[in-house]
C-alpha cells in the first residue's frame, strides 16, 4: 500500500528526531565520561591540621588551622572554591558541627576556622569539598584530630626513686562493663616516660612508637604533654571491669647532667637541690552510652615501686656500675635471693666473682631484678606490699602545654641489620702495627654460627663481636639473646674502627692545627687521633676518641628462653656495636633502630656522580639523627641540646628533606619563650644548656629572628611571624642598644678567621632585613619603615668602615686584629666576610662587585697552593658562619661549576674528605656541612620558593647546570605544602640538553631556563608554557617561562 506524502513526511521527520537524540544522548554520555574521567584524576590530599596529620590534642582554645593539596593529571587544574566540613567521630559523616561554606579562593593552607568551638579530650573529623576549574566538585577522604585536655585539676604525683633506677608507677581502676567508643591517654613528665595500658605500651599517630617523651623544654617554665588513643586496648572490656595503667620514668634531659647544669632541680617537687621525677596523667574513657570516666593521677590507688631492673643515668649523663660477672649486679640481695640468684652461688671456682669496673656506662639492665616486677604493667598484677609504696603529691608551677613534635619516634622506615660482622680476641692483637695503624691489627675471623639456626650467632668469653651497620644511626640497637641466668653482656656503640694514627705521629702540616678545630681527645691504646689523608683503616677496636659521654650499655640475663634488651630512654650515634660477654652466649638477633623527631621524607635528589650522591645520603642520615627532640648540634659529641647556631644553618637543609615543619614550629616556639623569660636575650641554646649559654652572640642568637622566617619562606605561613613579632621586635632592640656579646671566634671553627665584630655588623643588617621584610608580610608598615631606615644607615656605617675603594674587605685591619681568641689567623678578604658581603649585596659600584668575587674565587681556586700555603686546590677556609652562605652565593653570582667543583674535591677540608674518613667529625664544620642539601634543592635543582609569594604556591624553577661537567644530570622532588614540585636537567659538554618539570595542581611556576635566545627562539614551547623572553638572573642569561600546573619536558637545540 502507497504511503501517503504526509504520512512519508511524519517518518522522515521521527527519523530525523531520533538521529538527533542520539547525537544529544551521545554528546552528554561523552560529557559525563570526560567529567568522570577528570573527577578521576584530580585528588585532594595531605590534610593537616596545625602543620600535622592527624594531631592528637589540638588546642580548644585556638581556632586551628586547616590546609590540604591537590594532585591532577590535568594540565591547568587549579580549585575554584571549596568548604571545609567539620564532623564528631572518625568517619566524616552525618551533620557536620561547623562548615566554612562554599568559598570562592584558591587558597589550601592555613584556614581558620573562625566560630569554630570544640569540646575537649574528643575525637573530630573533616572534609573538604573543592570544586575545581575542571570537572566536578571533589571530596578528600575524611582525617581526624583529637582535642586536648585540661591539667588544671590533675594532681602530679612523684615516686620513690633511687639514683640513676627507673621508676615504676602504676594503678588500677574499676570501669563498666560496657562498649568503649573513644579512650585517651594524655600524660606528661619530668624525666621521660614509657607508658602502658591494659599491658600495651602506648603508641602515637599511624601506629609509629614514641621514645624520650615528653621531649625536651625549659621545664622551669613549660612541660609538654601528649595524646594517644588507646580505644583498641580496650576492646576486651565486656569481659572486665577493671583499667590498668603503668608508667616507667626515666631522668631524660630533665634529670641529667643537662638539668642540673640548666637549673631544673627547683622546677619541680618538695626537693630543691635534686630534680625530682614526675608525672601526670588523664585517662579519659567514653562508653557506648555517652557518658565518660576519667583516671587520673592523685594519692589515692597509684603505687611506686624501682624493681624495675634498669639503671640508666638520662639523656646525657652516665653511670658508674661495678659489674661482676655471673654475678648479682645492679640489684638488692632481697630481689636476688627473690629470683633464685645470688652472688656467693659462683664466687669461688671461677674469677668471675672478681669485680670489674665498666664505665662511662649509659645504660644497665639486669633482667633478674625485672623479674620481680613482671607483668606489672597488666590486670592481673598484684602489687607485692614489700616492693612497691605510695606516691607523693606535687605541684608545678609552670606551664603544660599538648605537643608531639618535640618527641621523638622509632622510624621503622629505617630499621638497619648490620651489614657485616667479625670477631677478634684481645690477645690476638698485634701491638707491633704499622705507619697507618700504630695501635695494632686485630686478626679477624668469621663469628662462630649456631647448628640448624642460619642468623644466631655464638659468642664465647674472651671474643669481641664487632658489628658494621654500613652508615651512621641515631637510636639504639635491639639485641635478643640467650644464655645463663647472670651472663654478663657488653654493647659499645662507635662511629668508627681504630683511627689510625695519633695527633702526635703526624707531621706539621698534616695536623696544621686540625686537632683544636676537630675537638680531639687523646687516645687510649684503642683508638687513635686525627688521621692523616694517607692512613688505613685499621683493623682494630672501634674507636672512641670522639665519643663524648657515655656509649656503653650492659645487660645481665635472667635465664628466659630469649631476652630481648632495647633500652628506648636514651639514644646514641653510632655505625658500629662491639659485643662481649662473659659466658657462653647465642645472639638471635641484632638490629639497628633509629630515633628521630622528623617525620615522612618530603626530598629526593640524585646526580650522576656517584661521590655526590653519597653527599645526599649523609646528610639524609646526619639529619635524621640530629634533629631529636631539638636540633641537636651533634649526637656524636653528647651535644644533644638545641644549638642555636646549628638551627639557623639546617633548617632549610632539613625543610627540604623531610616533615619538619611542625618540628621547627615547636623549637622556635621555645626559642621565643626563653627570649621573654629573658627579656630578649636568646642564648645560643635553647633551651639553655649551661648558664654562660645566656646571651646574644652573633650567628647564635639570631636563629629567633631567621628561623620563623625561613619557615615562613618555605610554608607561606604568616601564623608563625604573627605569633613570634613582638619577641622578636623586642630581640632586636636589646641587639641595637646592646650589641653582641663576643664570648667565641668571629668565625666559629674558621681556619682562616674573621673579625667578631664585622660577623656582629653582618648579623645586625641581615635581621634588620629580614625583620623589615617580616613587618611588610604583616602590614606593620610603621616598623617596616623604621627598619628600612636602619638598614639603610647599617649599611652605609658597614662600607664606610670595612669596605674600600678597590672592593676589598677589611675583615682583619678595619678592626686592628691579626688573630682570634684561640689563635686562628684573622684575615682581610676572609672567605667567610667575602661570601657575607656578596649575599648582602655590600658593595657600591660594579668594579667592587667583580674585585670582591675576584678575591673570592681565586682565594677558592688557590693555584698551587700559592695564595694560601698548605691548604689544597679548590677548598674553602671558611668557619661555621661561612658554611652555609659559600656554595648559595657561588650559585647567585653565577659560579655553580665551582660550587661543583668544591663539592667533588676529596682534599682537606671537604666533603667527600668527611665521608672517605668515615664522616666523625674529621672537617672543622662537622654536621654544619649538611647545610648544603638547601643548596642542591634550591640552585642545582632549582626549586625555590618565590620571595615576594612564600610557600611555594608560585614556584621559582632555575636549574643551575654545571659548565664544568662533573655533573650530567639532576633529578629532584619535593614534597611541598602545595603539592609534589619536581626538577630534573640532562646535559653535555656542560650545556643543558633537556629539562623536565612538574607544577602541582593549583599551583604555578617562573622558569628560568639556562639557553640563549637563539635557543629559546628556535625552541618548541610545551602547551602550557608562555615565552616571555630572556633576562640575566644568577648570573646565567635565561630563557623565562610562566607554567601552570602540570608535567613539562624542554628539549633544547643545540646552539
Amino acid at each position: 500500500m502507497k504511503r501517503t506524502y504526509e504520512e512519508r513526511t511524519k517518518k522522515r521527520c521521527l527519523i530525523d528526531a531520533l538521529k538527533i537524540l542520539a547525537i544529544l544522548f551521545t554528546i552528554i554520555a561523552v560529557m559525563i565520561g570526560i567529567e568522570l574521567l577528570v573527577e578521576g584524576l584530580t585528588v585532594v590530599k595531605d590534610l593537616t591540621v596545625n602543620f600535622e596529620t592527624e594531631p592528637m590534642g589540638v588546642s580548644t582554645e585556638s581556632e586551628p588551622h586547616f590546609s590540604w593539596n591537590m594532585s591532577s593529571k590535568v594540565k591547568g587544574q587549579a580549585q575554584k572554591t571549596y568548604e571545609i566540613r567539620i564532623f564528631e567521630g572518625e568517619d566524616g559523616s552525618g551533620n557536620p558541627i561547623w562548615t566554612s561554606g562554599e568559598v570562592e579562593s584558591g587558597d589550601t593552607m592555613y584556614i581558620r576556622a573562625e566560630g569554630l568551638i570544640l569540646e575537649k579530650e574528643k575525637r573530630y573529623s573533616w572534609r573538604v569539598y573543592v570544586q575545581p576549574t575542571w570537572g566536578w566538585k571533589v571530596v578528600s577522604k575524611a582525617a581526624t584530630f583529637v582535642t586536648e585536655t585540661d591539667f588544671s585539676e590533675t594532681d602530679w604525683i612523684i615516686p620513690i626513686q633511687e639514683d640513676n633506677k627507673v621508676s615504676l608507677v602504676r594503678t588500677q581502676a574499676e570501669i563498666r562493663r560496657m562498649t568503649i567508643r573513644e579512650a585517651y591517654l594524655y600524660i606528661t613528665a619530668m624525666g621521660n616516660y614509657r607508658a602502658y595500658v591494659e599491658g600495651k605500651e602506648v603508641r602515637g599517630t599511624g601506629g609509629s612508637q614514641t621514645v624520650l617523651a615528653p621531649g625536651l623544654t625549659d621545664y622551669n617554665h613549660t612541660v609538654t604533654y601528649q595524646t594517644y588513643d588507646v580505644t583498641e586496648n580496650f576492646r576486651d572490656n565486656l569481659f572486665d571491669n577493671k583499667a590498668t595503667i603503668g608508667i616507667a620514668l626515666s631522668k631524660g634531659w630533665y634529670g641529667d647532667d643537662h638539668g642540673e647544669s640548666s637549673l631544673y632541680e627547683a622546677a619541680f617537687g618538695p626537693d630543691d637541690s635534686v630534680c625530682e621525677m614526675g608525672t601526670a596523667v588523664r585517662l579519659i574513657l567514653r562508653y557506648a552510652d555517652g557518658t565518660t570516666q576519667t583516671i587520673s593521677t592523685g594519692s589515692s590507688g597509684w603505687y611506686s615501686g624501682n624493681y624495675s631492673g634498669v639503671e640508666i643515668g638520662g639523656i646525657k649523663g652516665m653511670i658508674e656500675t661495678d659489674v661482676p660477672d655471673g654475678a648479682t649486679a645492679g640489684i638488692s640481695e632481697e630481689a636476688a635471693e627473690e629470683s633464685g640468684e645470688s652472688g656467693e652461688e659462683n664466687s669461688e671456682d671461677t674469677p668471675s666473682a672478681m669485680t670489674r669496673r665498666i664505665g662511662p656506662v649509659s645504660c644497665m639492665i639486669d633482667n633478674r631484678a625485672a623479674a620481680v616486677t613482671q607483668g606489672w604493667t597488666g590486670d592481673d598484677y598484684i602489687e607485692q606490699v614489700d616492693k612497691w609504696t605510695g606516691v607523693t603529691i606535687a605541684r608545678y608551677g609552670g606551664t603544660i602545654v599538648p605537643s608531639y613534635a618535640g618527641t621523638a619516634r622509632i622510624a621503622d622506615e629505617y630499621e638497619q641489620k648490620y651489614e657485616t660482622a667479625y670477631c677478634y680476641h684481645e690477645a690476638d692483637i698485634s701491638d707491633v702495627g704499622s705507619a697507618g695503624r700504630p695501635y695494632g691489627e686485630a686478626l679477624r675471623h668469621e663469628p662462630n654460627t649456631v647448628e640448624k639456626e642460619k642468623d644466631a650467632i655464638r659468642l664465647v668469653p674472651g671474643e669481641k663481636l664487632i658489628c658494621d651497620f654500613g652508615k651512621y644511626l641515631s637510636g639504639q640497637v635491639d639485641v635478643t639473646v640467650s644464655g645463663e641466668a647472670g651472663t654478663v653482656i657488653t654493647l659499645t656503640y662507635a662511629e668508627r674502627l681504630n683511627e689510625g694514627p695519633s695527633e702526635d705521629e703526624l707531621t706539621a702540616e698534616e695536623t696544621d692545627g686540625r686537632a683544636e678545630i676537630s675537638g680531639e681527645g687523646s687516645e687510649d691504646g684503642t683508638a687513635g687521633g686525627d688521621a692523616a689523608e694517607t692512613a688505613e683503616e685499621p683493623d682494630g677496636p672501634i674507636g672512641s676518641i670522639r665519643l663524648d659521654g657515655a656509649v656503653t650499655n650492659i645487660y645481665v640475663l635472667g635465664g628466659d628462653e630469649e631476652e630481648e634488651f632495647f633500652p628506648r630512654e636514651t639514644y646514641q650515634g653510632y655505625r658500629y656495636v662491639e659485643i662481649e660477654t662473659d659466658e657462653i652466649l647465642t645472639i638471635r638477633k641484632i638490629t639497628g633502630k633509629v630515633f628521630t623527631s622528623q617525620g615522612r621524607k618530603t626530598g629526593e635528589i640524585r646526580t650522576s656522580n656517584d661521590d655526590i650522591n653519597r653527599i645526599i645520603e649523609s646528610i639524609a642520615v646526619n639529619r635524621l639523627a640530629n634533629d631529636v627532640s631539638v636540633p641537636n648540634r651533634s649526637v656524636r659529641s653528647g651535644e644533644r641540646e638545641g644549638s642555636l647556631t646549628f638551627a639557623q644553618i639546617l633548617e632549610l637543609t632539613d625543610l627540604y628533606t623531610a616533615d619538619t615543619r611542625a618540628f621547627f614550629d615547636h623549637f622556635i616556639a621555645t626559642v621565643q619563650e626563653q627570649g621573654r623569660q629573658t627579656e630578649g636575650i636568646y642564648g645560643l641554646t635553647a633551651p639553655l644548656a649551661e648558664a654562660e649559654d645566656n646571651m646574644n652572640v652573633a650567628g647564635g642568637s639570631d636563629a629567633g629572628i631567621i628561623i620563623p622566617w625561613q619557615l615562613y619562606q618555605m610554608t607561606g605561613n604568616t601564623a608563625v611571624l604573627e605569633e613570634h613579632f613582638n619577641d622578636m621586635a623586642t630581640y632586636m632592640n636589646r641587639v641595637y642598644t646592646e650589641s653582641y656579646e663576643i664570648p667565641l671566634n668571629g668565625d666559629f671553627l674558621a681556619i682562616a678567621g674573621t673579625s667578631g665584630k664585622y660577623m656582629a655588623e653582618i648579623y645586625r643588617m641581615y635581621d634588620t632585613e629580614i625583620m623589615q621584610k617580616v613587618s611588610e608580610a604583616l602590614e606593620r608598615e610603621d616598623f617596616a619603615a623604621a627598619y628600612e631606615e636602619r638598614l639603610v644607615q647599617f649599611r652605609e656605617d658597614f662600607m664606610n668602615k670595612y669596605l674600600d675603594e678597590e672592593g676589598n674587605i677589611l675583615s682583619a685591619s678595619a678592626d686592628g686584629l691579626t688573630e682570634d681568641k684561640d689563635g686562628t689567623p684573622i684575615v682581610d678578604n676572609s672567605q667567610t666576610a667575602l661570601f657575607w658581603a656578596l649575599k648582602l649585596g655590600l658593595f657600591r659600584n660594579e668594579d667592587q662587585r667583580v674585585n670582591m668575587l675576584a678575591n673570592l674565587v681565586s682565594g677558592i681556586n688557590n693555584p698551587g697552593s700559592m695564595l694560601r700555603p698548605g691548604d689544597a686546590e679548590d677548598t674553602l677556609n671558611v668557619g661555621l658562619l661561612g658554611i652555609g652562605v659559600a656554595l648559595p652565593v657561588l650559585s647567585e653570582y653565577g659560579y655553580t661549576d665551582l660550587a661543583c667543583d668544591l663539592l667533588k674535591t676529596k682534599d682537606y677540608p671537604s666533603w667527600l674528605y668527611d665521608l672517605d674518613h668515615e664522616g666523625a667529625g674529621r672537617n672543622p664544620y662537622g654536621y654544619a656541612m649538611d647545610s648544603v642539601g638547601e643548596w642542591m634543592y634550591r640552585y642545582l635543582a632549582g626549586i625555590a620558593p618565590d620571595p615576594e609569594r612564600p610557600g611555594l604556591t608560585h614556584i621559582i624553577l632555575q636549574p643551575a647546570v654545571d659548565s664544568g661537567r662533573t655533573l650530567t644530570s639532576v633529578k629532584a622532588s619535593y614534597e611541598s605544602m602545595a603539592g609534589t614540585i619536581r626538577s630534573g636537567w640532562d646535559a653535555s659538554g656542560g650545556k643543558i640538553r633537556s629539562y623536565t618539570c612538574e607544577v602541582p595542581a593549583n599551583a604555578a611556576a617562573t622558569l628560568y631556563l639556562p639557553i640563549s635566545k637563539e635557543q629559546a627562539d628556535s625552541m618548541r614551547v610545551p602547551r602550557g608554557a608562555e615565552y616571555t623572553g630572556t633576562e640575566k638572573r644568577n648570573g646565567q642569561t635565561c630563557a623565562v617561562y610562566e607554567l601552570i600546573s602540570g608535567t613539562y619536558r624542554f628539549r633544547v637545540p643545540m646552539e
